[in-house]
């Protein structure tokens, strides 16, 4: 698993996403190989419901990913308690 933190950098005067596998699954090679894939490939999509991502490293031995940061983004948490900030999806039928 992995947490998810706001974080300043101050290089870029931004706040961003800091995404940091947690120590439960630092062992794991496979979770490892996944994070790293799953960096490489966010990184090279492009579409306004993907957050792009800045930067993917490790440092003191603890894989991080660095993401945009939303201000208004929610958690799925709370998504699934109200109403959804999605819109409104239509289904079509051919008749």
């Amino acid at each position: 698993m992995a947490t998810v933190y706001k974080a300043y950098q101050a290089s870029m005067d931004r706040y961003v996403a800091l995404k940091v596998v947690s120590g439960q699954v630092m062992d794991d090679p496979n979770f490892l190989k996944r994070f790293s894939q799953e960096a490489r490939l966010i990184a090279k999509l492009e579409h306004p419901h993907i957050l792009p991502v800045h930067d993917f490293g490790e440092a003191d031995g603890i894989p991080y990913m660095v993401m945009r940061f939303l201000e208004a983004a929610r958690s799925l948490n709370d998504s699934n308690r109200g109403s959804c900030p999605c819109p409104k999806l239509t289904t079509f039928s051919r008749s």
